[in-house]
């Protein structure tokens, strides 16, 4: 099975996320919620007015064709929280993470408040480590106030100039109150320290309530212009960070790991893939890890004939990493000039030591 953008999901991450979805009976606002987002992609396949997704990866790499993968990786955890048992407007989101739930254990709760119209939103959480940046932000509507969620192109920019690019966005409603999760991966590793940082939001109508109306009593409401926080963040010290640049050729096919961080939240790398052309070619594998082995997902970034780069990720990963990481590539599936599905067989394994490596 894949999610939204078609990355596939592993077994275990489907199991955990179904068990989230069916542990109990969904809220009155969860299952509103729902109905309209379901009905909102209906009507807006049918009408082919979908609009393409934004590039999710800001590698500026001096290639000729960059793919435009879907901007919001996870966007199936909307459906997940809004039927999960309420326990607060982030728990839904996080819990089924291992790595979203380290990251809000640990956030920093800054408070910052703008309100926006008759919308009151807080900057509730935020988290970074050397991977990556999560933000946790709520929204409270007035009273008779359109039911709202967040546009498509959130924006986190940090002031020492390196690009961060949204990853996943999902929300969970609970009568006039939203929560709101976003992950942001950074184009090169974050250093330790301070970091200071811009997060950009637009409001937008709800899926339900553009397809449906609003509820009775209530009137469209005009949206506000974009909202933005200034916080700080603290990444702390022991990520790791590795150039391995190690390449390993198998069934005509060479893949190199070119990168490797590891962080509390993430394990990342960037894979290249060279060899005969494939359509939508997709690696799957895994990471061993100090002990644990966890599911690699893949997101496209730059595609030239025969020649792939992708942004490997795993959805937890290691406060203290010892002695080595294992990255294990399975198989490359993909299609070729008949549309049949092609699935090359590896393995191409990488051993990468990280004691020594940069922090």
């Amino acid at each position: 099975m894949a999610g939204s953008n078609g990355v596939p999901l592993s077994a275990t991450r489907l199991d955990a996320l179904l068990g989230a979805a069916f542990a109990s009976e969904p809220t009155v606002a969860g299952l509103a919620h729902m109905d309209g987002r379901v009905a909102a992609a209906i009507a807006l396949r049918r009408a082919g007015s979908v609009r393409p997704a934004r590039r999710v990866l800001g590698w500026r790499l001096p290639l000729p064709r960059r793919l435009r993968p879907v901007a919001l990786l996870l966007a199936a955890f909307v459906l997940v929280g809004a039927g999960a048992a309420y326990v607060g407007l982030f728990e839904p989101i996080v819990a089924p993470v291992e790595g979203w739930q380290l990251g809000f254990d640990r956030a920093a709760q800054p408070g910052i408040v703008q309100v926006a119209g008759p919308y009151r939103l807080t900057l509730e959480r935020v988290y970074a480590d050397t991977n990556q940046v999560l933000v946790g932000v709520s929204v409270i509507e007035g009273a008779g106030a359109t039911h709202v969620e967040f546009g498509p192109d959130p924006t986190l920019s940090e002031a020492g100039g390196i690009p961060c690019d949204p990853y996943f966005a999902s929300g969970y409603p609970n009568g006039n109150a939203n929560g709101w999760v976003f992950g942001f991966l950074p184009e090169t590793p974050f250093a330790p320290g301070r970091h200071e940082f811009t997060l950009t939001l637009e409001l937008a109508v709800s899926a339900h309530d553009a397809y449906v109306g609003p509820s009775p009593g209530a009137t469209f409401t005009p949206m506000p212009a974009p909202v933005t926080f200034h916080f700080a963040a603290d990444v702390a010290p022991g990520g790791v960070v590795v150039t391995p640049r190690t390449a390993v050729t198998a069934s005509a096919y060479t893949l190199t790991l070119e990168s490797a961080s590891v962080s509390p939240s993430m394990v990342r790398g960037r894979l290249k893939v060279t060899g005969p052309d494939l359509a939508n070619l997709y690696p799957s594998g895994f990471v061993t890890l100090d002990g644990r082995t966890l599911p690699l997902q893949a997101l496209p970034a730059v595609a030239d004939p025969g020649s792939w780069l992708f942004e490997l990720n795993t959805l937890a990963g290691s406060d203290h990493p010892t002695d080595t990481l294992v990255v294990r590539i399975d198989a490359l599936s993909g299609s070729g000039t008949d549309h049949t599905v092609i699935r090359v067989e590896g393995p191409w394994t990488f051993s990468v030591p990280l004691t020594g490596a940069a922090p």
